[in-house]
């Protein structure tokens, strides 16, 4: 389980993060929606060791998070591509970082992550070549393949088009139920946030917080009868009315 606990920070005078606490499952997604400029990418980065919290602790499994003793997957909005490695290279590059040799397993891993994420015909192409759904699937591979403890995704899709979101949704979420592991999504769609989320977080005040979670009954749902549709409307309803609330 991921544990953040009253954690704080600041940028010289400017105080961004005030106390804010949560956990998350093993087997959860959980989405942080809010107001642009509220902290979600910093608390993401303060949470993967980028940049130090003034105070509070961030815990896996009672101990303390830490790159250099844990797996942190990371899909970040511009994919992280490296532009002179083909696809295969840069799926490799994150686990070779961590492993000096390639097990079988790895291989293995390897060859079942391009098939199922449709990326075996471009594995010698490079980033360049490559559409944006493309560049997020290989973004999404290197990821799954370190075998992470736990996942963060900061706005993974808002880049892409609606349908190949939709179809990267898909995908993503299918890798990760057989890849279950404490995840974090940071977006500014509430749609996304209903779909990826097990829980729905807002962030929001000056220093941000968490001041609002939803549970979500609709997680990796397309919805189309018309009386869960309806449900769903009103949680995204009530969900967008927080969120208009929150900007004033």
């Amino acid at each position: 389980m991921l544990e953040v606990k009253e954690v704080t920070l600041s940028f010289e005078t400017r105080p961004i993060l005030s106390s804010t606490s949560f956990s998350v499952q093993v087997n959860e997604v959980i989405a942080i929606i809010g107001p642009s400029g509220t902290g979600k990418s910093s608390l993401i980065k303060g949470m993967m060791g980028l940049i130090p919290f003034n105070h509070g602790e961030v815990l896996l499994n009672e101990a303390p998070l830490s790159p250099k003793t844990q797996t942190i997957g990371w899909i970040p909005q511009n994919y992280g591509l490296l532009p002179w490695q083909t696809v295969k290279q840069n799926i490799f590059s994150a686990v070779k970082l961590k492993q000096s040799k390639l097990s079988s397993e790895i291989m293995q891993h390897y060859h079942q992550l391009v098939l199922e994420l449709g990326l075996v015909e471009l594995e010698n192409l490079f980033p360049g070549q490559l559409s944006g759904g493309q560049a997020q699937r290989v973004s999404i591979a290197r990821a799954l393949l370190l075998d992470p403890n736990l996942l963060f995704l900061d706005e993974p899709f808002s880049a892409l088009d609606a349908l190949t979101r939709e179809k990267t949704q898909d995908l993503f979420v299918t890798q990760w139920q057989q890849q279950p592991v404490p995840t974090v999504v940071i977006t500014h769609d509430v749609d996304e946030a209903l779909f990826l989320g097990h829980r729905i977080f807002l962030l929001a005040g000056n220093p941000a917080t968490v001041s609002k979670i939803w549970e979500n009954p609709f997680w990796h749902q397309r919805i189309t009868q018309s009386e869960k549709l309806l449900e769903r409307f009103q949680l995204s309803d009530l969900i967008r009315e927080e969120l208009r609330h929150s900007c004033d």
